[in-house]
């Protein structure tokens, strides 16, 4: 009885000095310090100076130590100053998401010797990042990821060995990655961490052999990424996930389709463990030079390797009895080692029945050497490009086993023998042999049997004899391009020729004669032969060196007549107006078509620009049309502003993000693309300077007038509706004030009269909430199917707009709506934030490793509204809500800026407390502080349990007699009685009588 009875008091201590917390003074002092520092902190910081006792928002505390800061997406702006290194309990710092926090990162963060979180993703911190950090032994994860950090990755990060997650993606970030030497520590150090996130930087130099080993963890590495992509035509990928040493990995941008690649500039991370790794946009389009590590070969689940775009030299690594090699890789689906400096032959031993590659693209560097015959035996393949080496000899015979591809190029080479035989490669719609040395033969069969095709290209081919009449009627081919041949006779094309075909180029052959079919009225180019030496001929059209070809499309501007537009401006095609647009060029990597002239297609290209962007109709510009040097579509792009001569800031941003962040989806036939935007000038220049004229200046003033006879208006209603308010509320109310003496003295609540309301004008006070009983089946299967993981209601998460964006990432939009209400209170958002930034949530596996950019959120009250009443023009609120058993209930809520008063508000729950009824649940304990600022904490649990405390201990009813039970216990205790500590009286008669209570007054102090 004894011990319950000190427990009791314990808790009665506790309630007696709520509020009353103590956070140490030099941790006071830095949150203080950083609240100087900041612009829209939370409305909570600051209203104390106890940020523990009474909680400033995304503060917790361990006793009287801060030990976690999490303020993510809360849209603080400032700088992180160097007193946060004074937090020294400091366990969680998530500062994530707050796009206007800048500045350099302090070296002083090194002193936070507990922090195992450091999350700054998504800011704008600058500067290098501080070698300081190595001295966070008990860092796990850490996220630097989307701001502006510039210089060289700190070796000293080698030393976190507790590390999980690094990532440092998206910055400035310069320099080589560091491995360790006899004195420094080095990234190779890291042998537990399961991510290596450095891409989107501009990192160079070798990627070191000593970087990895057998010991490593990793499962994602991504070192480097500049973003670009370029693909042409879709093939499915598989959607199977990685096994990892049992671990079950997925690839993190799983796109349902793939493209034909015609030039790569992607990169492509890989996820590494020492015999499995998936490498996927990672290495490409940077500075890397040396050799291609030997070691890569050990990655068995590899996936996608792209080294392209780089200044890699030296021969491709193949195994042998003591090391690894590329032939390894069997399950590798792509080799991208375009425009390197690679040379020696390529290895026979390098390829193998058991591979499953689908694209090797070696174009554009230096191999020599013949083409290995062990290429045939990769049926997967459907992408081979070897063009722009020094390989030479035959073509291997056994090439037409490569029945899946679509597009070969093997054009300047030194290759000798006969032609390829192509026959049976049906699925081929481009192929490029130019510029070889081929012994000189007649056209092959396959020029008129293979149907897919919509490009031939044998330019100095070595072909002859008369041309096959067959080849113009292929249901698909667009161009024909077989100049500085030998072919002779007549040009006969009176049969059917393909309604798709635009060009056709025999310039430099010994062609003599021609017979053309009426229905081809496109481009035909017969310069430099014989007949075109004729005199009744040579005048004709196809004899021309420069001939008139049919222009490519461009927007019309023909109902604009003759406006001409200065010289930084361009003439709006919707309103014939001259205005400043937002320019660039868009390049397409894949388009299905090659005719420039097809105004339908680029007409459609024009309204799903204006559609997708939010323009005005007609409002686009396309100009310039051409297939550039890597034989990808480009154009100029111009759109206008739908109001003015000007795009504003948020709309340029807009715009510009749309187009860069592949949202805008271009129609199918165009392909994947990439736009490179023109600098843009806003109104006034670069200055800012603008010209206002006279009659904006008086119109300007005259509406500062009006605005301000407006205002006095207002203020003048107010204070007359205030005191019709006050009078109103005198004669309406039901209740006098909470104390008989007008007074908050603890008295019970006196009542003016009784009032009775009827059933009618309760229905009609609220909504008829009996309504909403026909959603009760709704609410149950929402409780019953909980949301574990973020704590949510079920079915209150909405996914939109699913694409793989411009880095190959699967990307959505994620709505998570409240369980209760229309809004999320500051703390759920602060604990979804976290969950999300720290990667605590763990999406299903299929879905990979993520990340979570939040948008701005506003932090309303709860609100589930279904009827109104009270006083004034802010009335109470009546809401619905569920209690923890399901029984759905009405919840009546203070409103601010009501005319009900706050003693007005606490009468009427007397009242009710008094009134038992079965449409009535039982009222529990209102925590004061819970009323006055209507946030929960702890302490508000801890109030509720004291009342109960405190009606056993004196066996009283918390109001009883019109006296407040915590009340009157605050005013009887007296320092000066020993033994009751001034309690005497209030304690349970029965409880006092047992006689001497040892320890009461030390328990109650």
């Amino acid at each position: 009885m004894k011990i319950g009875f000190s427990a009791l008091l314990v808790i009665l201590t506790g309630l007696l000095h709520l509020g009353s917390g103590d956070t140490d003074p030099n941790d006071a002092a830095v949150l203080r310090s950083m609240l100087n520092q900041w612009e829209n902190a939370p409305p909570t910081w600051g209203q104390s100076d106890d940020p523990c006792g009474t909680p400033w928002e995304g503060v917790t505390c361990d006793s009287t130590r801060v030990t976690a800061l999490r303020l993510s997406t809360m849209g603080i702006k400032g700088t992180l100053n160097g007193d946060v290194g004074q937090l020294t309990q400091l366990q969680s710092l998530d500062l994530s998401y707050n796009g206007g926090l800048s500045g350099q990162l302090s070296a002083s963060i090194g002193n936070l010797k507990q922090l195992t979180t450091f999350i700054l993703a998504g800011c704008s911190f600058s500067g290098s990042i501080p070698q300081e950090l190595g001295n966070l032994k008990l860092l796990s994860f850490l996220a630097l990821n989307s701001n502006k950090f510039s210089g060289r990755i700190p070796a000293s990060l080698g030393l976190l060995s507790n590390l999980y997650w690094l990532d440092l993606a998206d910055n400035q970030l310069t320099g080589s990655l560091p491995v360790s030497t006899n004195s420094t520590p080095g990234l190779d150090l890291l042998v537990g961490t399961k991510h290596f996130h450095f891409n989107k930087n501009q990192l160079s130099g070798e990627i070191p052999e000593q970087l990895f080993s057998s010991q490593m963890t990793l499962i994602h590495m991504r070192p480097v990424d500049d973003g670009h992509q370029r693909y042409i035509k879709r093939r499915r990928r598989p959607a199977h996930p990685i096994a990892v040493s049992g671990l079950v990995i997925q690839r993190r941008s799983q796109r349902s389709t793939l493209c034909k690649y015609r030039k790569s500039e992607a990169a492509y991370h890989f996820i590494i463990n020492r015999e499995s790794i998936e490498i996927s946009r990672a290495l490409n389009s940077n500075k890397f030079s040396g050799r291609i590590p030997a070691s890569l070969g050990l990655l068995s689940n590899l996936y996608w390797l792209d080294l392209a775009d780089n200044q890699l030299t030296g021969s491709l690594p193949v195994s042998t009895n003591s090391t690894p090699g590329l032939d390894l890789l069997v399950g590798t689906k792509h080799f991208h080692f375009n425009k390197n400096q690679l040379s020696g032959e390529i290895p026979e031993q390098l390829f193998s029945s058991q591979m499953t590659l689908i694209h090797i693209l070696f174009d554009s560097n230096q191999f020599t050497g013949s083409i290995p015959t062990s290429l045939g035996l990769v049926k997967s393949l459907e992408v081979l490009r070897l063009d722009n080496n020094n390989l030479g000899g035959v073509v291997p015979s056994n090439i037409n086993n490569l029945t899946s591809i679509n597009e070969l190029n093997l054009a300047n080479n030194e290759l000798t023998g006969s032609l390829p035989d192509l026959t049976g490669m049906n699925n081929l719609n481009y192929v490029d042999l130019s510029n070889n040395s081929f012994s000189p033969s007649e056209a092959p069969g396959w020029f008129t049997t293979i149907e897919s095709l919509t490009a031939l290209v044998i330019e100095s081919g070595g072909l002859l004899g008369q041309i096959p009449e067959g080849l113009f009627s292929l249901p698909q081919l667009q161009q024909v391009l077989l100049d500085n041949n030998q072919f002779n006779g007549t040009l006969n094309m009176s049969s059917i020729v393909g309604s798709q075909l635009q060009l056709v180029s025999f310039t430099n052959n010994s062609i003599t004669g021609i017979v053309s079919a009426s229905s081809y009225s496109n481009t035909l180019m017969l310069y430099g032969n014989p007949v075109c030496n004729s005199s009744p001929v040579n005048t004709a059209v196809y004899c021309l060196l420069q001939q008139q070809q049919k222009k490519p499309y461009t927007t019309s501007l023909s109902t604009c007549g003759s406006i001409s537009c200065p010289q930084d401006q361009k003439l709006d095609p919707r309103s014939c107006s001259c205005a400043h647009p937002y320019q660039g060029s868009m390049v397409f990597r894949a388009p299905y078509f090659r005719d420039l002239t097809n105004t339908t297609l680029f007409q459609q290209l024009e309204k799903s620009l204006w559609t997708n962007l939010s323009l005005a109709p007609s409002s686009v510009y396309i100009s310039d049309l051409h297939f550039n040097s890597d034989n990808y579509l480009e154009l100029n792009l111009a759109l206008f502003p739908s109001n003015g001569m000007y795009f504003n800031r948020s709309e340029v941003l807009r715009i510009g993000f749309d187009l860069s962040n592949q949202t805008y989806k271009p129609p199918t036939i165009f392909g994947p693309y990439y736009f490179l935007a023109f600098p843009y000038t806003f109104s006034g220049g670069t200055s800012g300077k603008t010209t206002i004229s006279t009659g904006v200046i008086a119109g300007i003033a005259a509406g500062c007038i009006v605005l301000v006879i407006g205002l006095v208006c207002v203020v003048i209603y107010a204070l007359l509706q205030k005191k019709k308010a006050k009078r109103a509320s005198i004669q309406s109310t039901p209740f006098a004030t909470w104390g008989s003496g007008g007074k908050d003295d603890g008295s019970a609540p006196q009542l003016k009269g009784t009032r009775w309301f009827p059933f009618d004008e309760i229905k009609k006070c609220t909504n008829n909430s009996t309504a909403e009983k026909a959603n009760y089946n709704q609410f149950k299967h929402m409780r019953e199917e909980s949301v574990a993981n973020l704590s949510i209601a079920p079915s209150s998460v909405y996914i939109s707009d699913l694409h793989f964006n411009s880095d190959n990432y699967l990307e959505l939009n994620l709505a998570l709506f409240p369980s209760n209400g229309m809004y999320f209170n500051r703390s759920e958002v602060l604990r979804i934030g976290f969950d999300l930034s720290n990667q605590t949530y763990k999406p299903p596996t299929i879905f990979g490793p993520y990340y979570f950019l939040a948008f701005p959120i506003h932090l309303l009250r709860w609100a589930n509204e279904i009827g109104s009443g009270g006083y004034g023009k802010v009335p109470q609120l009546v809401y619905r809500g569920i209690l923890s058993s399901g029984q759905m209930v009405a919840i009546k809520r203070a409103q601010q800026r009501s005319m009900q008063g706050a003693l007005e508000f606490k009468t009427e729950i007397e009242l009710l407390s008094r009134v038992h009824h079965k449409n009535l649940v039982d009222l529990g304990y209102l925590d004061p502080e819970y009323y006055m600022t209507q946030q929960l904490s702890e302490k508000s649990d801890a109030y509720s349990f004291g009342v109960v405390m405190l009606e056993l201990i004196s066996a009283r009813q918390p109001i009883e007699k019109g006296k407040y039970i915590v009340r009157e216990v605050r005013m009887a205790i007296n320092d000066y009685d020993e033994e009751w500590y001034g309690l005497k009286e209030i304690v349970d008669p029965a409880m006092r009588n047992t006689g001497n209570l040892k320890g009461f007054r030390r328990f109650v102090s």
